[in-house]
């Protein structure tokens, strides 16, 4: 079997469900599900991510052919990577958990996963001012995913580099 067809036919099909998916996102309210079971962003995180891992697969020969002490600063970038988005998903979760936790406080609402992905990020008026009112309501649900994908992507990269390594 050729694995390098296999490779790339599947990075191609993650990226063209990924652009599908980042359609559906762009065109569709918040809480539309496909199927009414899954969210396109659910759908796109993980097309992203095993598109970056077919991807980085179909560059390992050339990759390989790198000095071993640049696939060192690879690796040691990688771990800035985690360290850094480790932080914003640790951030993300204990914010969406917590202001949730008031809203159900203060409004007695349900609690359920509907009412948890409407918790939103807010930012202060001051944040706001400063950047022109370029920030708007962050959906909480998305940002935790796309932190998620980009600390897994870290990871990977990570194992990947190390891998070539040896």
């Amino acid at each position: 079997m050729d694995y390098n067809k296999m490779e790339r036919g599947l990075f191609f099909l993650f990226i063209i469900v990924s652009l599908l998916m980042l359609i559906l996102i762009l065109t569709r309210e918040r809480s539309y599900e496909i199927f009414e079971i899954v969210k396109p962003v659910t759908f796109l995180q993980y097309s992203l991510f095993l598109g970056f891992c077919f991807g980085l697969e179909i560059l390992r020969p050339w990759v390989e052919k790198i000095d071993r002490r640049i696939i060192n600063l690879f690796i040691i970038f990688g771990f800035f990577c985690i360290m850094a988005v480790l932080f914003e998903v640790f951030w993300v979760f204990g914010y969406w958990f917590a202001n949730y936790q008031l809203n159900v406080l203060e409004n007695g609402a349900e609690m359920n996963a509907k009412s948890l992905d409407s918790v939103t990020y807010l930012p202060s008026l001051e944040l706001s001012r400063i950047y022109d009112n370029q920030y708007e309501d962050i959906s909480l649900n998305r940002s935790a995913k796309k932190n998620i994908l980009f600390f897994l992507m870290s990871i990977y990269w990570v194992y990947f580099m190390h891998s070539i390594k040896n």
